[in-house]
């Protein structure tokens, strides 16, 4: 479910979610002479390969943020997730 406009409460947030947003600017790599190895459709795959399979229960689930986690415990609040999608 997507949702119009800014993160309601933490509903909607992640953990890059910042403002102003984190902006990348490798135009003095370019200048240096770097190439990229592929555009984000070529190179993500492996990653998402990777996030499915520890999902899943993978060698490397245990590599996965969690709810347990300070940092990341406000992201997994599934009660006020299933509270909004309720409201639609």
């Amino acid at each position: 479910m997507l949702l119009d406009g800014p993160p309601i409460g933490n509903v909607g947030r992640h953990v890059w979610d910042r403002y102003p947003p984190v902006v990348l600017d490798t135009s003095a790599a370019m200048e240096l002479g770097y190439r990229p190895v592929g555009d984000y459709a070529a190179t993500v795959a492996d990653q998402v390969d990777w996030l499915v399979e520890a999902a899943s229960g993978g060698e490397e689930a245990e590599r996965l943020p969690s709810e347990h986690d300070p940092f990341f415990a406000a992201l997994f609040d599934y009660d006020a997730e299933d509270r909004l999608q309720a409201r639609e």
